[in-house]
Formats: structure tokens, C-alpha cells, sequence
């Protein structure tokens, strides 16, 4: 046998070889894609309801907050009206709820935005990693 055929037949076998390798691991990859999929949809159908119940808890916070806020303030006002020597310690009473509207405000908006934010960008992410997911499944599949 000549050595240049003996040499050609070796390359086609290593070529088979990686061929199959290459097959395999692809087939591997489709399925560990898969359960990512699964795993990531499963995840979000668990967080979902747990992260609406703290946004709605937080927000009932924030309102029954500003209601007493605003409760105060309505007797704080009426308070002047009814009573012209006690001035300035309805001022101070004005002073320190105008300052804890202010604290809650700060306080409570900034994780807001923060959670909101995050859920946008998780949503994204997962949104890109699907349709990643779901290229890659119509190439291998073309």
C-alpha cells in the first residue's frame, strides 16, 4: 500500500471522528439549552407572584403612610384655626411631617425604582437568552 493513500486514509478517519465528536457535543448542547430554558420559565413563574405581593405590600405601606401623613396635617391645620397661641408648635408639627413625607419619600422611591428596574432587566435578559435559545434551535434544525 502506498504511504500517500495510507496518510489520506488516516485524515478521513480523524475527520470522521471529529465529525461525530462535534455531533455529539452539539446534541449535548441543544438538551442543556433546553433545560436552561425550562429552568429559567420555571423560575420566573415562581418569582413572579412573590415579587408582585412586595411591590403591592410596599405600596399599601407607602399609602397608609401618606394617609396618616395627610391625617396629621389636615389636624395640624385645624389645630391654627382653633387655637392662635399654640403657633409655633403647630410649625414644628408642619416641619416634622413635611420631613417625614420627605423621608418616605426618599426612603421608598429609590428601592422602587431599583425593583422595577431589575425586573426590567431580568425580563430583558431572559427575553434574549429565549430568543438566543430559540436562533440557535432554527439553525440546528435548518
Amino acid at each position: 500500500m502506498n504511504w500517500l493513500v495510507f496518510g489520506v486514509m488516516i485524515i478521513a478517519v480523524s475527520f470522521a471522528v471529529l465529525v461525530i465528536a462535534v455531533v455529539q457535543a452539539a446534541g449535548q448542547l441543544k438538551s442543556t439549552l433546553a433545560a436552561a430554558e425550562k429552568l429559567l420559565l420555571s423560575v420566573e413563574g415562581s418569582i413572579k407572584p412573590f415579587i408582585e405581593e412586595d411591590i403591592k405590600g410596599v405600596c399599601n405601606a407607602v399609602n397608609s403612610a401618606l394617609s396618616e401623613v395627610e391625617g396629621a396635617a389636615r389636624e395640624a391645620k385645624e389645630g391654627i384655626g382653633k387655637v392662635n397661641g399654640t403657633l409655633d408648635a403647630v410649625k414644628e408639627v408642619g416641619q416634622t411631617v413635611s420631613s417625614i413625607n420627605g423621608l418616605i419619600r426618599d426612603n421608598v422611591k429609590g428601592p422602587l425604582i431599583s425593583l422595577a428596574a431589575s425586573l426590567v432587566g431580568f425580563r430583558t435578559g431572559l427575553a434574549t437568552l429565549i430568543q438566543y435559545v430559540m436562533s440557535t434551535k432554527q439553525k440546528e434544525v435548518q
